[in-house]
């Protein structure tokens, strides 16, 4: 099946690894680096979804950066710096920041509090429009008002790249570096 025609339940990553409101910074590195994923959703205690961590949300916050006024997708265009953070000097120095602060500062305000969805049917190109539209790496991927799995941009290039994978395979090249064959000379059998 070619990638256009594959469904967000394809290739999503289910069970979708989540994180629970209220907890620290420390914790959600610490997770995001267990799990060896780039993205945590942010669950209330009722595990409902009130919204998305990523490690670019960690370290925009580490930066001293504050996400802008548009929500999902707006962190690397319009952050600017937390007010805690502002001075009338040079730009933050990250030396002088309180590393027990920054680690015990909670999920809520390094999350993007905003949830984006597709249904589990939805095509691939669907998937990649969102995302591109939306400037996000993953959306959550729902059946019936549940979260059953996530989709990253790293699935959707997974998808891209085995559909490639055999039309590779049948132009294969010689390792770099190798020494091409020569062809035979017909010249020199002609002389004969």
């Amino acid at each position: 099946m070619g990638w256009a025609q594959q469904r967000a339940r394809d290739v999503m990553t289910s069970p979708v690894k989540s994180i629970e409101l209220g907890a620290t910074l420390d914790e959600v590195v610490q997770r995001l680096a267990d799990e060896g994923v780039t993205g945590l959703l942010v669950v209330d205690r009722n595990n409902r979804p009130v919204g998305v961590v990523s490690h670019a949300d960690v370290v925009g916050y580490v930066a001293g950066l504050e996400r802008g006024l548009s929500g999902a997708g707006s962190f690397y265009f319009q952050s600017e710096p937390r007010a805690d953070r502002v001075s009338s000097g040079p730009p933050v120095n990250l030396e002088s920041v309180d590393d027990d602060a920054l680690r015990a500062a909670e999920v809520d305000a390094v999350m993007t509090p905003e949830v984006i969805w597709v249904p589990d049917g939805a095509r691939l190109p669907e998937v990649a429009r969102t995302m591109v539209e939306r400037g996000i790496h993953r959306v959550l991927v729902e059946k019936a008002g549940t979260v059953v799995g996530i989709v990253s941009t790293l699935d959707v290039l997974r998808a891209l790249m085995s559909e490639a994978a055999p039309r590779r395979a049948t132009k294969k090249k010689a390792p770099r570096g190798a020494a091409k064959k020569k062809p035979a000379r017909k010249a020199a059998a002609r002389a004969s």
